[in-house]
């Protein structure tokens, strides 16, 4: 990704990159890219991990690595990891568009984290959150656009599950997301920037300001950036 010297020098010192297209990234350019002090730390996904004609092959036009059951994605899922994918990228989706089914998902988590390398998802409804949840991956992506009842926070915190919310990225929204800091749950500060246009590259001050708004404390804040960031790219130490 475009701009590891610019975060770096903003004093950010991790950036996961969650999602590039098949073919078009090696993970050792990642390697090449972590050789240079000058650069933030890069943690890769890779491809992202969808059904046929699922997102964000539909919608975004971005070609993705597509699964098609439970084995073919424990398949596809392990070599990644095994090419050398530090997180896993998946895509659930809500509508008339395809989307892995429970069966995958839970697929997909279980290589995964019996390699030790962590899941996070792509969701922005409750429908998609609670299938997540239910599979047991490690972190959220992007804020839910309709309601999610405390009691699935409540099993999130339970279970462990971050949420990564990008309040700038989806340009308003958070209820959900203020309830969630609210009862103790772990958010961690990401923001979706150097894909999307005009979401900031280097320290990501609009989302702690959106963090704000929704009601995070300026505590929670510091903590989603620095704490429980470390926590969800797996650096805490």
């Amino acid at each position: 990704p475009a701009g590891l010297g610019v975060w770096a020098q903003a004093g950010v010192t991790t950036v996961r990159d969650l999602g590039q297209r098949p073919g078009s990234y090696s993970f050792s350019r990642r390697d090449r890219m972590r050789a240079d002090p000058k650069n933030a730390w890069l943690l890769a996904a890779g491809p992202l991990v969808t059904v046929p004609g699922g997102y964000p092959i539909a919608g975004n036009n971005f070609p993705s690595l597509t699964v098609d059951s439970p084995d073919d994605a424990r398949a596809k899922v392990g070599e990644l990891i095994r090419s050398g994918a530090d997180v896993v990228k998946i895509t659930l989706v809500s509508g008339s568009i395809p989307s892995l089914s429970p069966d995958e998902t839970r697929a997909i988590v279980e290589t995964a984290q019996a390699a030790g390398v962590p899941v996070s998802v792509h969701a922005t409804h409750y429908r998609e959150f609670a299938l997540a949840v239910d599979a047991g991956v490690d972190d959220i992506a992007h804020m839910a656009v309709d309601y999610v009842p405390d009691e699935l926070m409540q099993k999130m915190i339970e279970q462990g599950t971050c949420w990564v919310p990008t309040l700038e990225a989806l340009r308003g929204g958070g209820d959900n997301l203020g309830r969630f800091a609210a009862l103790g749950g772990c958010v961690a500060l990401g923001n979706d920037g150097g894909f999307l246009a005009g979401l900031e590259v280097g320290m990501p001050l609009e989302e702690m300001r959106a963090m704000l708004a929704v009601g995070m404390s300026p505590m929670q804040v510091i903590v989603a950036a620095t704490r429980d960031a470390a926590r969800v790219c797996r650096v805490e130490s």
